[in-house]
């Protein structure tokens, strides 16, 4: 049986029932109160995705604490393996993300999900030859969707201004994107993000709030720009939650990778999300293109089902605001040495 080193201290000395719950948001498991006790789950309640390590012990104040740097490493490498259909090197997770995890469920955050994105560079050049066999395991037709190739012409190009696959540990918060419900859409378990972020944001004057949502109800992710996710939001979320790591929204690359692997049915839904690309303005010279410095890059939105699930991206500009477009945030964390 695995055992649960980080939650020694908690659980020393106690008898009552505790529960187990997987960190990427699947069904709650009861353990024998005994067991539970030396800090280990009998092994005949631990299903395919608890041995995947992706794990951590509910406490009755429904904090998550989270396995072993090992453990939490050896279930990285498997998502990584999954991903890319290779074996990579995996340094330990920083003790930041152990710390933002305890906060982040403290305050209520559920969905939230680890994993590692390793050093890989993508031929964009590649991807978009026809002929070409797909890159990763997770794009083979049957498993998950590449995007399409309007992105591969931007990163081609040089357009794109944000690193399009950022290497580092990677918590996501977020469940799967709603279907498109006049605006009325909720993301599951969201009472945080819609209560301490989103209505507070909207409630608060001056230049820090979004003021009222004029495409919706004021608890929703939706009707924001990715202006103001990234300029009001994101410095907001840090402040209330403590946040050591990187706060921002995933890139269309890194949100597709992930989310075909862990959550293909957020593509299967008619709305879309804010990504971090950038897209720069200008045209091609001469086979080389020239930005246009007068404007604002536009922004990518990504994911709806009506325009091709997880491989659709598309670009606007940077402060529009629709009542079908939310977004999703991740912290993302450097690496030490294993």
């Amino acid at each position: 049986m695995e055992q649960f080193n980080r939650a020694a201290d908690f659980y020393a000395g106690k008898n009552d029932p505790r529960y187990a719950n997987l960190v990427g948001g699947l069904r709650l498991v009861a353990g024998e109160a005994d067991k539970l006790g030396e800090h280990q789950l009998p092994t005949d309640q631990i299903t395919s995705g608890f041995a995947a390590l992706n794990r951590a012990i509910l406490r009755p104040t429904e904090r998550l604490v989270l396995p072993s740097p090992d453990q939490l490493v050896a279930y990285a490498r498997e998502g990584v393996i999954r991903r890319f259909g290779r074996d990579f090197e995996i340094p330990n997770p920083p003790e930041d993300l152990y710390e933002d995890v305890d906060r982040f469920s403290a305050l209520g955050i559920r969905k939230i999900r680890i994993s590692y994105q390793p050093t890989f560079q993508f031929d964009p050049q590649a991807e978009l030859d026809p002929s070409h066999e797909p890159t990763l395991p997770i794009w083979q037709e049957g498993r998950g969707v590449n995007l399409e190739s309007r992105y591969w012409e931007w990163m081609r190009d040089g357009r794109l201004s944000v690193e399009p696959w950022r290497a580092g540990w990677v918590v996501s918060m977020g469940g799967t994107k709603p279907p498109y419900d006049d605006g009325m859409q909720h993301y599951e378990d969201d009472a945080f993000m819609e209560q301490d972020i989103m209505i507070a944001l909207r409630n608060r004057t001056g230049a820090e709030g979004l003021g009222k949502n004029e495409y919706g109800p004021d608890y929703s992710r939706a009707g924001v720009s990715p202006v103001d996710i990234e300029e009001k939001i994101i410095p907001y979320f840090v402040k209330v939650t403590g946040a050591k790591g990187i706060i921002e929204m995933p890139t269309a690359l890194e949100a597709n990778i992930e989310l075909n692997d862990e959550d293909p049915r957020s593509g299967e839904t008619n709305t879309s999300e804010w990504r971090a690309d950038k897209l720069l303005i200008g045209k091609m010279v001469n086979g080389k293109f020239v930005e246009d410095k007068s404007g604002q890059p536009d922004r990518l939105d990504a994911g709806n089902s009506d325009y091709g699930g997880l491989a659709d991206v598309f670009d606007w500009r940077s402060g529009l605001r629709r009542d079908y477009t939310a977004f999703r945030l991740r912290g993302r964390y450097s690496s030490q040495a294993a």
